[in-house]
C-alpha cells in the first residue's frame, strides 16, 4: 500500500519536482556544513589514505549515499508536508511528519565533517573532537536521520493512502502544485536563515579576539587594546609554535623565525593580557595583499584562502609541498596522537595557509626561508585560535599552570606535547 500511495502521490503535479528540489536544497545544506571542516577533494584524498581506520574508503562511501538517501527522505517528507497542508490536517496528520523531519535533518546536520578535520556543528556547540569521538564517525547519525525520515515517510504513506482510497477523485488535487511550491519556498528560506545565523556566529567567534583576553584572565576585552598603547623594551622575529615530531603523529614546541617583528612580552598587565601581546602579531603586515591585516581576522582568512589556486612553477611547487607538510593543523583537527598535516587537512584555516604559502612564494619566494614562511603562516594561527595558541605558549615558557592548558592534535598521550604542566624543566623554552 506505501509503495502505491508513493507512485501515486509522486504523479500528482509538482510533486516529483518538490521531492528532487527539496532533496537538492538539503545536500546543499549538508555539503556546505562539510566544506566548513574540509573540502570534498580532501574529504576522498584522506579517505583514500587511510586516514579514517581500517574501514576509511568505506566509511566515505557509506558517508555519502547515507547523505544522498537522507536527502531524498526529506524531499518526500517535504510532499507529504505540502499534501497534509493542503488538506487542513497538517496539525492533525502531519504533525509526526514534521516532528521527524525536524529531528532528521538535525542528526543528518550533526553528522557532517570529516573525523580528521572535525565537525562544525559538534565543534560548534562544544562537543569535544567532534566525530573522532563517536565509534562510526557520525555513520550512526546519519543512519538514525534515515530512521527517523523512513519512520516519517511510512506513517504519513499510511494516512495519505486510507485519505485517498476514500476520495481517489480529489478535485482539489490539481491544486497541490502551488501548494508545495509555496511550501519549499518557505522551507528553502529557513534553511538559508540557519546557515547565515551559523555563519554569523562563526564570524562574531572569529571576530571577538578581545573576549578571549576574558577567558583568560583581563578584566575587561578593552583591556586587550593596552598592549597597544605600551612601549615595549625590545621586540623579537621569533613565534613558539608545535612542530611535527619524527614520529609523525605529535608535535613538540619549538621557536621558529618570522617575518613579522612583535614586540617582546611585557612586564605589566595581567599574566593572560602578556601572552596575547606576544603571540598574536597587530597592524597590516607589509607583504599583505589587498589590505589583508592580522586585525580583521575573519576577512584574511577569507582572502588568503583566495590565492590557494595560485600557479607555481616547479621549484616554487617543491618548497610548497615542503611547507604544507611542515605546518601543522592543531585546533581544528587531529588527535593527540594524530595531528593532521596542513596539506591533508581541508578547513578554511588549513585553506587560507595554503593560500598564504602560494602567495609568498610567488611574490617574495627569494626573500625568506621555509622556516621564516612555517613561521608567519603561525602567526596567522595565531589570530585564528589565540586561546589555543596562548596556551602553548604559556607551557613552552614554563608557565603551563597560569590559566590551564587544553589538549589538541599532535599534543601527544599527555596533551601537553611532552612538557610538565607548571613546572620549570630543562627542555622548556625561555621567554624573550
Amino acid at each position: 500500500m506505501t509503495l502505491n500511495t508513493t507512485r501515486r502521490l509522486l504523479r500528482q503535479t509538482g510533486a516529483l519536482p518538490t521531492v528532487l528540489l527539496g532533496a537538492a536544497v538539503l545536500l546543499a545544506g549538508l555539503y556546505i556544513l562539510q566544506t566548513r571542516t574540509t573540502s570534498f577533494g580532501a574529504f576522498v584524498r584522506m579517505a583514500a589514505d587511510g586516514s579514517f581506520g581500517a574501514w576509511s574508503m568505506a566509511y566515505a562511501v557509506g558517508s555519502t549515499l547515507l547523505a544522498v538517501l537522507v536527502s531524498l527522505l526529506f524531499g518526500l517528507s517535504l510532499v507529504q508536508i505540502a499534501w497534509f497542508g493542503h488538506r487542513h490536517l497538517l496539525r492533525r496528520d502531519g504533525a509526526i511528519s514534521i516532528l521527524s523531519a525536524a529531528g532528521g535533518t538535525l542528526f543528518a546536520a550533526f553528522s557532517m565533517g570529516c573525523p580528521a578535520c572535525g565537525a562544525f556543528l559538534p565543534d560548534l556547540v562544544g562537543f569535544s573532537n567532534g566525530l573522532a569521538a563517536l565509534p562510526l564517525y557520525g555513520l550512526e547519525l546519519k543512519a538514525l536521520s534515515v530512521v527517523l525520515f523512513g519512520a516519517s515517510v511510512a506513517y504519513g504513506m499510511s494516512k495519505i493512502g486510507r485519505i485517498l482510497a476514500e476520495e481517489p477523485d480529489d478535485p482539489r488535487a490539481s491544486a497541490f502544485a502551488s501548494r508545495a511550491s509555496r511550501t519549499l519556498q518557505s522551507r528553502t528560506a529557513q534553511r538559508t536563515a540557519l546557515v547565515s545565523i551559523l555563519i554569523a556566529i562563526l564570524a562574531l567567534n572569529q571576530l571577538m579576539i578581545g573576549r578571549v583576553a576574558v577567558a583568560l584572565g583581563a578584566s575587561s576585552p578593552l583591556m586587550a587594546m593596552g598592549d597597544m598603547l605600551r612601549v615595549p623594551e625590545a621586540s623579537a622575529k621569533t613565534i613558539i609554535m608545535p612542530m611535527p615530531n619524527s614520529d609523525g603523529k605529535t608535535t613538540s614546541l619549538k621557536g621558529m623565525p618570522t617575518i613579522t617583528e612583535v614586540p617582546a612580552e611585557p612586564k605589566s598587565g595581567t599574566m593572560a593580557e602578556r601572552g596575547m601581546h606576544v603571540m598574536i602579531a597587530k597592524g597590516t603586515p607589509f607583504y599583505a595583499p589587498k589590505g589583508i591585516s592580522f586585525d580583521t581576522p575573519v576577512e584574511a582568512l577569507d582572502a588568503w584562502g583566495s590565492y590557494q589556486n595560485l600557479e607555481l612553477t616547479s621549484p616554487e611547487m617543491q618548497r610548497f609541498q615542503m611547507l604544507t607538510n611542515m605546518l601543522t593543523c592543531n585546533f581544528c583537527c587531529g588527535s593527540p596522537t594524530g595531528v593532521t598535516m596542513n596539506s591533508n587537512c581541508g578547513c578554511a584555516h588549513a585553506q587560507a595557509a595554503r593560500g598564504f604559502f602560494r602567495y609568498m612564494l610567488k611574490t617574495y619566494g627569494e626573500a625568506y626561508s621555509n622556516d621564516e614562511l612555517i613561521g608567519e603562516a603561525y602567526r596567522w594561527q595565531a589570530v585564528w585560535y589565540p586561546a589555543g595558541v596562548v596556551e602553548d605558549y604559556f607551557l613552552a615558557t614554563g608557565r603551563g599552570n597560569v590559566i590551564g592548558h587544553t589538549t589538541h592534535g599532535g599534543a601527544g598521550s599527555d596533551g601537553m606535547h611532552g612538557l610538565t604542566q607548571g613546572t620549570q624543566t630543562n627542555t622548556r623554552i625561555a621567554p624573550r
